[in-house]
This record gives C-alpha cells, sequence and structure tokens, in this order.
C-alpha cells in the first residue's frame, strides 16, 4: 500500500501501520514515515528549528521564540558545556555524533503542527527521528532516555567542578 504523503499526526500514524504491516521493525517504520512527513511539509514551505542555537545571550535566558517540530528535545546549555568540558560548541558537538545531525541549521518540518517555544542561546533541539532512535524507535522512551543523560551530565559536572583547585588570590 502507498504512504500518505502527508505531514500530518494521523497520517504518520497510518504510515507507521502501513510499513510495520510490511515487515519493517518499528524504529524502521517510524524512521520512515517522519521523513516522509518531513518532505511533505518542506514542499508546503514549513521548515522548524533543530540542531545548536547560536547566539551570545547566558544559556539561562529564554529569549529566542523558535517553532520544533512536535516529540523534539531540548538539551540545556549547562549540559552542552558540561559535556564538552566548558564548551558548549564541543558538548553539541559530540553530541551531533551520537545523533548523525547537523547542528548548525535548521532544517526538517513538523509532524502536524510545529510546537512554538522560548529556547536560549547554547542550546540544542533534537529532533523527535533522533530523540526515537535514543529511545529504540519510541519518543516517549526517548525522552526518559535523554533526561536520565542530562541528570548524569549534570551530577558529573558538578562532582568535577567540585574537585578543581580554587582559583588564586594575589
Amino acid at each position: 500500500m502507498p504512504l500518505d504523503k502527508s505531514g500530518s499526526k494521523a497520517s504518520v500514524s497510518r504510515n507507521i501501520k502501513t510499513e510495520m504491516n510490511a515487515g519493517k521493525k518499528q524504529s524502521q517504520a517510524v524512521a520512515i514515515a517522519l521523513s516522509v512527513a518531513r518532505r511533505a511539509h518542506k514542499a508546503d514551505g514549513g521548515g522548524v528549528f533543530s540542531g545548536f542555537i547560536p547566539g551570545t545571550t547566558g544559556g539561562r535566558t529564554d529569549n529566542k521564540p523558535i517553532n520544533v517540530e512536535s516529540g523534539a528535545y531540548v538539551i540545556p546549555a549547562d549540559v552542552l558545556s558540561g559535556l564538552g568540558e566548558g564548551n558548549s560548541h564541543a558538548g553539541a558537538a559530540a553530541l551531533h555524533k551520537m545523533f548523525g545531525m547537523d547542528i548548525t541549521k535548521a532544517d526538517g518540518g513538523p509532524v502536524g503542527e510545529p510546537t512554538p517555544i522560548v529556547a536560549a542561546s547554547g542550546e540544542m533541539v533534537v529532533p523527535p527521528g533522533a530523540v526515537a532512535g535514543v529511545g529504540g524507535g519510541d519518543v516517549e522512551r526517548g525522552h526518559k532516555v535523554l533526561d536520565a543523560l542530562v541528570l548524569h551530565v549534570r551530577k558529573k559536572t558538578i562532582k568535577k567542578l567540585k574537585s578543581l583547585p580554587k582559583p588564586k588570590t594575589n
């Protein structure tokens, strides 16, 4: 059965079922359905942001209104900095390799309507396809895995900072 060339949630669900009925694994079916939805939305001129959010404001200053795909995950700036040993770009590059995504540009299209958010410089938007990949094909499980990653990196960063020598005084 041919796939529905729409970006709606209903179409994505139908396409996943179609691909699974054709013998694809759930993770493959989800990836295919999301890819079809992105292409359909791009054809309509839509777009959402994914990747590293550049800027010069502090990482706790949510002042960038952007649209992201439904199901995307935002990695906080402090976590990227922790992964990059104090360098957010290095942390984002590490995650870029992990997720196999371009961290420097907006791309893709939403599954259904875009989700408006207000983000901060130095954060990273992980698209739902990559989130699902982290979760073994399940976006909700991917969110839980990424939540655990954020907590792990924060604990590790705090431990590292506590072990560093104090600044020298004159």
